[in-house]
């Protein structure tokens, strides 16, 4: 009965954490990408998107941002040194206010909160990261804040250099961009991949030094075994991650003329995730197993107290035939002491009539002296 309660309880807590799936194997396994096969990756169509400003309006005047995709490729012509000849390709994506519209997240009203909404948007999103700089094809996005410079291209006319290096040296260049986890409690295959947006990044700007950043974006992936009944089928899933940032300062020269740039690249590292839930198989082996372990248990009890019965039985028969031997040994004493007894008083019972006849002799003897 002990035994069955065992194996109900047990059935009982296993079972919540199966249904629960609260005993899930969780791992994440970091790796490095070759790179080599030229994959192409386009973050924003995993949900990846950024937004960037500077903390108060940032007048034409002063300053203006510019968003670039740049890409190196090699190509067939080689230089002095023997070495392939890169060629480098610009194309300007337009910018403008986030709003409500341009930035990619679901919660706008925490878009409107954080003030993003006031920042700059990307509106052409297509573009596209890969590779690394000693590649064949290196692709990134570049951001950069100028300094406003007077040119004929320009109808904007600038003021002064001291203006525009107190502006600066007052403001903040803040990026934006939304980020993700891998929820590992969450079983809803749309939305265990949160989305957040991660403002944790700003600049302190100097007019005299240029800010550099150098962003790197992850291609995670990850495995799930969420079903109950499991032979070996696994779902995969891929997601953007940023958790590599690497910043630097760098001289300020009026030649280049910018004195924030952030580069937005492909991360050769990456991550792969893996779940599996607790199944219905192992429920039932880990049953089994409890079952033939409670089984064996008893068994070795049961086989002690029949070992033990069967000892108590042999002592209790040994001791029944001593203990008859020993009534029987004082059966003999009593009899052999009854029968002494006996013959003792047999004897005196002899000797009293020898006496009994003496005397009557003796009385007709002295009975017969008087007569004469």
């Amino acid at each position: 009965m002990i035994l069955l309660m065992m194996l109900m309880g047990f059935g009982l807590f296993k079972g919540s954490y199966l249904y629960m799936k609260l005993d899930a194997n969780i791992s994440k396994i970091s790796l490095i990408r070759t790179m080599n096969d030229g994959q192409i990756y386009k973050p924003q169509e995993l949900g990846f998107d950024f937004a960037f400003g500077v903390s108060s309006e940032l007048d034409p005047s002063i300053g203006h941002f510019t968003v670039k995709q740049i890409g190196h490729y090699e190509t067939d012509q080689f230089d002095i040194n023997g070495k392939k000849v890169m060629t480098k390709i610009e194309r300007n994506l337009r910018l403008d206010k986030c709003h409500d519209k341009h930035f990619n997240f679901t919660d706008q009203k925490e878009v409107m909160l954080k003030g993003i909404s006031n920042y700059l948007c990307a509106i052409d999103d297509d573009y596209q990261l890969q590779g690394y700089f000693y590649q064949q094809n290196f692709e990134f996005v570049e951001i950069k804040l100028w300094k406003c410079r007077n040119s004929t291209e320009s109808t904007v006319i600038c003021r002064d250099k001291q203006k525009i290096d107190e502006y600066f040296e007052k403001e903040t260049f803040n990026f934006a961009y939304i980020n993700t986890y891998f929820d590992f409690m969450d079983y809803d295959k749309d939305s265990f991949i949160k989305k957040y947006i991660d403002d944790s990044f700003l600049f302190e700007l100097e007019a005299e030094k240029i800010k550099k950043l150098n962003f790197y974006i992850q291609l995670q992936e990850a495995e799930t075994q969420d079903s109950y009944v499991q032979f070996g089928q696994i779902e995969s899933y891929k997601f953007h991650q940023i958790s590599n940032e690497r910043t630097y300062d760098d001289g300020y020269s009026d030649s280049e003329g910018y004195i924030a740039v952030v580069y937005i690249r492909f991360d050769m590292k990456y991550d792969l995730y893996s779940r599996k839930i607790y199944s219905l198989l192992e429920y039932l082996g880990d049953m089994g197993g409890l079952y033939r372990s409670l089984l064996s248990v008893g068994l070795i009890i049961v086989g002690q107290i029949i070992r033990r019965m069967f000892f108590s039985d042999i002592m209790h028969k040994i001791y029944q035939i001593r203990t008859k031997s020993i009534r029987d040994d004082e059966d003999s004493k009593i009899d052999k002491k009854e029968s002494k007894n006996k013959k003792s008083q047999e004897k005196y019972d002899l000797t009293q009539e020898e006496i009994n006849v003496k005397n009557i002799e003796n009385r007709k003897s002295q009975f017969k002296q008087t007569l004469k």
